[in-house]
């Protein structure tokens, strides 16, 4: 089988973050799509679900929180990895209150080399990777 890509979903609201993740997984090779709050990420994913390998998203954002987004992408697409991040512990209570748990579950602040090591993991094999 032929190695490809992965395509990453990510919802950040904090655009130093954001521009963080991005520039980091795409120095690994990802293809990613980014989204500043949970609404753009739905309207994101929605129009590129077929293409979308994984979800990354924070769980505090305005509007939809990265908690909502998570149970709407789960019931379109309930073996998507989704990851969610936060600074705030307290805020993994929502998690326990949803319908889906999250395939990881990553506190700010983390490193960039475990990111990409749960990434690798959560990614069918065929994906091209490098190893952490």
């Amino acid at each position: 089988m032929e190695s490809r890509k992965p395509t990453v979903l990510i919802a950040e609201d904090e655009p130093d973050l954001l521009d963080l993740y991005r520039q980091g997984l795409e120095m690994i090779g990802a293809t990613v799509l980014k989204a500043e709050d949970g609404e753009r990420a739905w309207d994101v994913f929605q129009s590129n679900a077929d293409a979308v390998d994984l979800v990354i998203s924070d769980i505090f954002m305005p509007g939809m929180n990265g908690v909502q987004l998570m149970n709407k992408i789960k019931d379109h697409s309930p073996k998507l990895p989704v990851f969610l991040v936060t600074g705030y512990a307290h805020l993994r209570t929502l998690v326990e209150e949803s319908a889906y748990e999250p395939d990881a579950y990553l506190e700010k602040p983390f490193n960039l080399r475990d990111l990409f090591s749960r990434v690798k993991q959560a990614l069918p094999p065929e994906m091209d990777l490098p190893d952490f």
